[in-house]
């Protein structure tokens, strides 16, 4: 069941002035959110009101529940109770979802976009635009790192899965069995053709590169030693008993794993290369949208804009170290002064942005299965066995589209 966070504010001073009986219509606010970031929320729309009393001190009283809610399954949730008026208003979501949403009549077009283009970086504009229309609110920018335990590594050692080998450690890496292992391991498919170079052209679509066999051959064959298979979520607890003293995630775990093994000790660095080949790892941007069966579509769409905001994403980024998408002087010097923050927008240089495009919901279970494939070949993996597998992988993925 999902844990729910009500934030009823206390407005009794403030609706006597509206007239009657001395109470008003109540404007009750539903948020899907990750509950990693229920606490920051609360406060930016203690704020939020704080600044819409001012402006409109006899308008309804408002009240937040925030319910717990994971961005990637948000839009798949939002289908299931949507329709039946159990859905959110405001619901934050990761922008390859976007596609499934529109289709599904499930999003509404944003109502500040003007603001949104003016004032957010074009990558995550781009990201919640479908169709020359804009949908999302952009929060976040995010793309993924190394994060090491700086008592087992130090910074050339994590330059290259070879140089972790050699130096008797390992890392945690989703490389098999789970449905995000074709996120992770995609870092590894370099010179892998996904829907042209925008990521807006169906037919133009091929996992089998040279470089990208290579490079997953000798992952699973030769540097095997240097891997723990295991989820990001797993990895705290791996590393934890010894087992591994790194992890390949998104930033969503840079501050649990920080408290895990100590601050002083926790260190972070783009992907390691594999066969002196950089990793081109995912990238991607979450946002917040409003549903079509938002009871208050108005009201909603200005607090996804607030959260939306400079002052949102300041708060945010100070809070979380996660980069920003508005685009101002002052969030762009504090990212400068942030080394994390740094090694998070060169990540994000390195990476590509997930398409958005319908035909990319045909990719995850096929690349998901061809990861796994690939990592049980073990010690009897050959580029040939390799490009066997990516071959038809892209051809199942083709099929469907």
């Amino acid at each position: 069941m999902k844990k729910k966070l009500t934030l009823a504010l206390a407005l009794s001073a403030l609706l006597v002035s509206c007239g009657g009986n001395g109470t008003a219509n109540e404007i009750d606010i539903l948020i899907w959110e990750d509950v990693n970031n229920h606490e920051l929320i609360t406060d930016l729309f203690a704020n939020y009101q704080s600044i819409y009393r001012q402006n409109y001190p006899d308008g309804p009283a408002l009240k937040l529940t925030l319910q717990e809610e994971q961005e990637s399954k948000a839009v798949s949730d939002l289908l299931l109770q949507g329709p039946s008026g159990e859905g959110p208003d405001i619901f934050a979501f990761v922008h390859d979802t976007l596609a499934s949403a529109i289709t599904n009549e499930l999003i509404g077009e944003a109502m500040f976009s003007a603001e949104v283009i003016n004032n957010h970086s074009v990558d995550s504009v781009a990201a919640f635009t479908y169709n020359n229309k804009l949908y999302g609110y952009p929060i976040t920018a995010e793309s993924q790192t190394l994060m090491y335990d700086k008592r087992k590594l130090d910074a050339n050692d994590v330059t290259s899965f070879e140089n972790i080998l050699a130096k008797g450690e390992k890392i945690v890496l989703d490389v098999a069995d789970t449905d995000s292992s074709g996120y992770y391991m995609f870092s590894f498919l370099t010179d892998a053709d996904l829907f042209g170079e925008n990521g807006t052209t169906p037919n133009s679509f091929n996992l089998d590169g040279p470089l990208g066999a290579e490079n997953l051959t000798k992952l699973t064959k030769d540097l095997r030693g240097a891997i723990t298979k295991g989820t990001p979520d797993s990895s705290l607890a791996i590393i934890s008993v010894g087992e591994a003293s790194a992890v390949v995630s998104s930033p969503y775990l840079w501050p649990l794993f920080k408290r895990s093994v100590g601050v002083e000790n926790a260190g972070i660095a783009v992907i390691p290369s594999v066969n002196n080949n950089a990793a081109r790892p995912f990238s991607g941007y979450k946002g917040y949208g409003v549903s079509r069966y938002a009871k208050h579509p108005h009201i909603a769409h200005d607090i996804a804009r607030y959260l939306s905001s400079e002052t949102a994403q300041r708060l945010r980024f100070a809070r979380l170290g996660i980069l920003p998408t508005f685009v101002s002087d002052e969030i762009e010097n504090a990212v400068s002064k942030s080394d994390e923050a740094s090694v998070f927008q060169t990540a994000l240089d390195a990476s590509i942005v997930m398409p958005n495009i319908t035909q990319m919901g045909s990719f995850w279970a096929p690349a998901n299965d061809a990861m796994t494939e690939i990592w049980n070949l073990a010690e009897t993996a050959t580029v040939e066995k390799v490009h066997n597998i990516l071959t038809a992988t892209t051809a199942t993925i083709k099929s469907s589209f």
